[in-house]
């Protein structure tokens, strides 16, 4: 039974489009990485591109990328059950606890193993072109590409989907396993930083890296490039006990999880059955409401008006009182505030926590968030009619299709504007904490606050057209995140021109971009 339900879930996970686009943007990336433009991993200088050193570091660099694909595919297959209705049903036949849960996770293992091989075979076809920079590619080593993927690679995508598949049994929801993973990243980022400001931690920090980076770097941080153009691979005995040490605490963990997981339905709680005792009782003793006359419908200007700011009121607070978006805040602020109270210039000089120097560090750091909650939410609300099944019964009230469309840009413009002022409490407060410099509120609204919301607007905008054309909302986020992937990288590509990038201000303001993709929104609105 165990094989045969690991084999229906990868065949089931390797059908999805979400499969084919995470491993064809994997490939791509690793093949165009390495055959056209040294953009992502280490590598170029000294370092030849398919050296086994920046082999191994490509593939270490994938894996923090593997954190949220991996997330979708481990996720899907503990929480699609309960999504679709089907879980009461497979949790009465006779399948097994355990052959349920193990096989699920070996399932969506091998999905992820066969898309970590992509960035393999992607590297690999990349030296192979004969357009390649040939200067910077040396003799092709297969035992390079074999040591990526089965010493680093491959061991952390069991690590990654062991973890992954605990906060997904654990939490029951898609949304709280990405949230897991924002703050795993944000606090493995963390502690990466804090550990190496202190030397003598070094062999701690070394085990205590879950995916090998900081193993690895203390490995080869001795070699010359020579030595590592020649293929060295400095596999030393604290690596391979890392590897060993995280590999079983995966296995422990999963066990552990296959262990609390409850195989059963689950009931309502105490609080809840009381909560609805109450209510049926005051339902009972309340007598029936007068009949009412109701008001005659109006559909002026006037009326649309009040749908406009009432569906939009609507909007903001749907997203303002979701956990997703108040965790997200919340670690945005805990992982910007060290930075502003201490920030640090050229070669580590520490700097007054000036409003000068504060701005840009809330840019740096703020930016990044909002264009997540523009993403996520942007999905959220557009496809939030649909996906519970009240969009033909919204469709057919009396309502224009702006005022279905413009209130969730505005809803979302809404809380990315609530985000800012967020980023600028957590300036203020840096300031105050760092002391030496007098508050300045003034220049926070001036310089920070007011270009940032024009800048949420443009982005609310693009996110709410690119969910509003695309044919589902897991779709819209793949463009977003291509959209923030040229965000990145683009300027190294050579995309710098303004005009080339979405939301960027040239000298003059030329373009009215964000109007014309609101405009085909309203027209291509379903």
């Amino acid at each position: 039974m165990l094989g045969r339900i690991a084999a229906f879930e990868f065949r089931y996970q390797i059908r999805s489009p979400l499969f084919v686009a995470a491993a064809f943007l994997l490939f791509a990336g690793a093949f165009v990485d390495m055959a056209m433009a040294k953009v992502v991993t280490s590598g170029g200088g000294n370092v030849l591109y398919n050296a086994p050193h920046a082999i191994i570091m490509s593939h270490l660099m994938v894996s923090l990328v593997f954190l949220f694909v991996g997330a979708a595919f481990v996720s899907n297959a503990v929480v699609r059950d309960d999504q679709t209705g089907f879980g009461p049903i497979v949790r009465s036949t006779r399948i097994g606890k355990a052959d349920y849960l193990l096989g699920r996770f070996l399932g969506a293992f091998a999905v992820g193993a066969l898309i970590m091989a992509a960035v393999t075979l992607g590297a690999w076809l990349g030296t192979l072109m004969p357009f390649a920079d040939q200067e910077m590619l040396g003799p092709n080593r297969l035992a390079a590409f074999a040591y990526g993927y089965g010493l680093f690679a491959l061991p952390n995508v069991l690590i990654i989907s062991a973890v992954l598949f605990a906060l997904a049994t654990a939490t029951r929801s898609t949304a709280g396993t990405f949230l897991g993973v924002v703050g795993l990243l944000i606090v493995y980022i963390v502690s990466n930083r804090i550990m190496e400001s202190q030397p003598q931690l070094l062999d701690i920090r070394v085990l205590a890296d879950p995916l090998g980076m900081s193993t690895y770097l203390a490995s080869s941080r001795y070699f010359t490039a020579a030595e590592l153009n020649a293929g060295a691979i400095p596999v030393t005995e604290m690596m391979v006990l890392s590897r060993l040490l995280w590999t079983s605490a995966a296995f422990a963990l999963l066990a552990l999880t296959i262990y609390r997981f409850r195989f059963s339905e689950r009931g309502l709680s105490r609080r809840r059955q009381r909560r609805l005792g109450r209510e049926e009782a005051a339902q009972t003793l309340t007598p029936p409401a007068p009949f009412v006359r109701l008001p005659e419908p109006r559909f002026d200007a006037r009326a649309g008006l009040a749908q406009l700011v009432a569906r939009g009121g609507l909007e903001a607070r749907f997203i303002l009182r979701s956990p997703v978006f108040l965790i997200l805040l919340l670690m945005a602020f805990a992982f910007i505030l060290p930075p502003l109270i201490a920030p640090s210039g050229w070669m580590g000089v520490p700097l007054y926590p000036l409003t000068s120097v504060s701005v840009p560090t809330l840019e740096a750091g703020f930016d990044t968030i909002l264009i997540i909650i523009a993403t996520y939410f942007g999905g959220e609300l557009v496809w939030r009619e649909r996906e519970r099944k009240v969009n033909e019964i919204i469709d057919s009230t009396p309502l224009e299709a702006w005022a279905l469309m413009l209130p969730k840009l505005l809803g979302l413009a809404l809380v990315l504007v609530a985000t800012l002022l967020v980023g600028m409490a957590a300036g203020l407060l840096g300031q105050w904490l760092g002391g030496g410099v007098e508050l300045a509120p003034g220049e926070y609204w001036r310089w920070y606050l007011l270009p940032g919301a024009v800048d949420s607007v443009l982005t609310a905008a693009l996110a709410v057209f690119v969910q509003s054309v695309s044919p589902g909302k897991y779709a819209g986020w793949g463009v977003m995140l291509l959209y923030i992937l040229a965000l990145v990288f683009g300027p190294s590509m050579g995309l710098e021109h303004p005009l080339l990038i979405y939301g960027s201000l040239p000298a003059v303001p030329l373009s009215a971009a964000a109007a014309l993709l609101l405009v085909a929104a309203h027209l291509l609105w379903p």
